[in-house]
């Protein structure tokens, strides 16, 4: 029976990784949606060409995948079919859920997630609600026919895209509750370069072999009837803390085209990110073949929630924890090499969470300066889940 370093090697034959845990967290999400509980959805977060699309790709050879090459709300749900010259009319027996349903799979991969953030804003908003539709478990839409097409069932989606989808704040305050993310980089690219020199005219069969492999390897373990894990009480507490840390610090802020604050931000719930983080710390130490989630799966399962939350973000608030009331904003832009007007704007919107807080100077202009800190309830998140303890190994 095949481990998961041997998956880890036969990557590691035509491609040139430099985290090859995201392997393992890949492969752990598809085994997370075959647990008990809620599906677990992914952003594996990227630039072009880091690997991202190939790990994805291998996927194809886990039967209970399903790979789209673009996605509408018809096709997905309501298989509406509009023949020439006459009024459509909607066949749900036809739709990708029902298919998918038939074919036992229950995870859409999308190669590149970035083709949809490019469309126009109409479109882009419909299929990401629709998204949204799937992610929650169920969906409901009546025809103007008196028909109706209705779905529930449990479909998490794993999906490849560039840092871009930072910046869309439209897409996050839909689905970003609803997505876990891992963040990949290339640190080397003369090493990547040379092992794509080295592979490039046997690509194909290395794709046939890590499909045929990750298949195998996937399929094992719904042979053995997997459930979710056991943690130790130590693990327990962190993970409850950093539950607390992501559903405070991803909380959205809702702006108008003029950068206005429209509501006020609500923190999400807990409930849902602790549900996926079990399941996805399960799914990898399942993977790994751990009796239980271990210290080593836990500091991947911190990753997952650092990674889950804006870049800028989460520098601003590991920086102000470990100077606290040392900087002020121009001393922050300074250090992290942050513009100044969106470090501004991300320290606005921490503080208008209660993420941050800060103190006043006066300088010797007569003007103001503010100097921040973490707000209590966060800096215990904080410390109780080690979620800046720098212990990640690749």
């Amino acid at each position: 029976m095949s481990t998961i370093q041997d998956i880890r090697n036969i990557f590691a034959e035509f491609l040139y990784l430099d985290d090859l845990n995201m392997v393992d967290v890949i492969l752990a999400c598809a085994v997370a949606n075959q647990l008990p509980g809620d599906a677990v959805s992914m952003y594996i977060i990227g630039p072009p060409s880091s690997a991202k699309t190939e790990i994805l790709r291998s996927l194809k050879g886990y039967y209970r995948t399903y790979h789209p090459s673009k996605i509408t709300p018809a096709t997905l749900f309501s298989g509406y079919v509009e023949p020439a010259g006459r009024k459509g009319k909607p066949h749900p027996e036809k739709s990708a859920v029902k298919r998918m349903a038939l074919r036992g799979q229950n995870i859409i991969v999308f190669k590149d997630f970035t083709t949809i953030l490019t469309l126009r804003h109409e479109h882009r908003q419909e299929i990401i609600t629709t998204l949204r539709e799937v992610a929650d478990g169920y969906y409901e839409f009546p025809f103007g026919t008196g028909e109706e097409v209705a779905w529930s069932g449990k479909i998490g989606i794993i999906t490849g895209v560039t840092p871009a989808i930072d910046e869309y704040n439209a897409v996050n305050q839909v689905l970003g509750e609803r997505f876990l993310c891992f963040r990949g980089k290339v640190t080397t690219p003369d090493e990547v370069s040379k092992r794509v020199f080295d592979t490039t005219k046997d690509i194909e069969s290395y794709r046939a072999k890590t499909q045929e492999a990750v298949g195998q390897f996937l399929v094992g373990f719904e042979a053995a009837g997997c459930d979710l894990l056991d943690m130790s009480p130590e693990i327990r507490t962190s993970m409850i803390s950093l539950v607390g840390f992501i559903s405070k610090a991803r909380t959205g802020i809702v702006r108008d085209r003029s950068g206005i604050v429209c509501t006020p931000p609500l923190a999400e719930g807990p409930a849902r990110v602790a549900r996926q983080l079990q399941s996805l710390a399960s799914g990898l130490s399942i993977v790994r073949r751990e009796p239980m989630i271990s210290d080593e799966t836990y500091r991947i399962i911190k990753k997952v929630a650092r990674d889950s939350v804006h870049p800028w973000r989460i520098d601003l608030l590991m920086f102000i924890y470990s100077q606290a009331n040392q900087f002020t904003t121009l001393d922050l832009v300074k250090h992290l090499g942050i513009p100044y007007m969106t470090a501004k704007r991300h320290l606005e919107d921490l503080e208008m969470c209660d993420l941050i807080k800060f103190t006043t100077q006066i300088l010797p202009n007569g003007q103001q300066s503010k100097k921040w800190y973490i707000s209590p309830q966060l800096s215990d998140y904080i410390i109780e889940s080690g979620i800046f303890i720098n212990d990640y190994i690749v």
